[in-house]
């Protein structure tokens, strides 16, 4: 009967590594798929966030701010989804005041 050679402990560990290896690239990879789908994100405005653009439109005071306001104030009237960068934008000038 012929009996079988088990590995050798440098084979196992070459094994074991090439098993990690394969992981962490599939790890890698699926949160880099993630993060390219949270990048674009589009989200619906709050009315909050559309209040305080309606009624504190002085408060932008760049052309960006402008934009990112007349942005939310558009989309949560047609309920669509806005740029997270605007809602970000429009955020931060909320915490200020």
């Amino acid at each position: 009967m012929y009996k079988t050679k088990s590995a050798s402990p440098l084979q196992r560990i070459y094994a074991r590594k090439s098993r990690e290896i394969q992981e962490y690239q599939a790890c890698k990879a699926r949160i880099k798929a993630r993060a390219e789908l949270s990048a674009g994100a589009y989200i619906v405005p709050t009315k909050y966030q559309h209040d305080f653009c309606l009624f504190n439109y002085d408060a932008f005071r760049f052309p960006d701010e402008q934009n990112a306001a007349n942005e939310i104030i558009s989309g949560y009237t047609n309920d669509e989804t806005v740029h997270r960068d605007y809602i970000r934008i429009v955020n931060q000038i909320i915490s200020q005041n």
